[in-house]
């Protein structure tokens, strides 16, 4: 597979809008069909810790399935499933990327579902580092609690320190647009 990016392919409104790298994440394309990798910015690059395209075809395939860190990748179908099913071509999902260099990477994920001529649906997605928040972005600023963002950082941390030999539950509910 040839590694240059494939902007021919994506529609021209979606291709200026991945030019944008002044952003706290990156964009990429892929093919609802088999997953191929259509298009992506220089911020996945950056993400993923690769210096240039190639580095990132070899790390992925070129394909999405493959960014997504192994563990994560069964739960992350049954959304896009679910999301299907309900015809809701929009969504908002977290998981793990691993980097080139080897490094786990909680990301936060915005998908829409776009129909095209050329490759019959595609999702054109934004994904972000969920560690490079400020401390403001850590904490709800009405309640005053942890948001999902921090919990993920301290839960990771905790299981790489501290974590019980004779094994652990971790139970997180997260009320969406809970109020007090």
């Amino acid at each position: 597979m040839s590694t240059e990016i494939f902007h021919n392919t994506v529609p021209e409104a979606i291709q200026d809008i991945m030019s944008c790298d002044n952003l706290p994440g990156g964009f990429l394309v892929y093919r609802e069909s088999d997953g191929c990798i259509l298009s992506i910015n220089s911020q996945i690059l950056k993400l993923f810790d690769c210096n240039d395209n190639e580095s990132f075809y070899r790390l992925t395939g070129c394909n999405f399935n493959n960014l997504i860190y192994e563990e994560d990748r069964e739960s992350l179908r049954q959304n896009i499933r679910a999301c299907e099913h309900a015809e809701q071509w929009a969504s908002h999902n977290h998981y793990r990327i691993r980097t080139k260099g080897g490094k786990l990477i909680y990301i936060e994920e915005y998908r829409h579902r776009i129909p095209t001529e050329e490759n019959g649906p595609v999702y054109f997605i934004f994904l972000s580092d969920l560690n490079t928040l400020t401390e403001d972005q850590r904490q709800d600023y009405i309640t005053g609690l942890i948001g999902i963002r921090q919990f993920l950082h301290l839960a990771d941390e905790y299981m790489k320190r501290d974590f019980p030999k004779d094994g652990a539950a971790l139970l997180f509910v997260n009320l969406v647009n809970f109020r007090l």
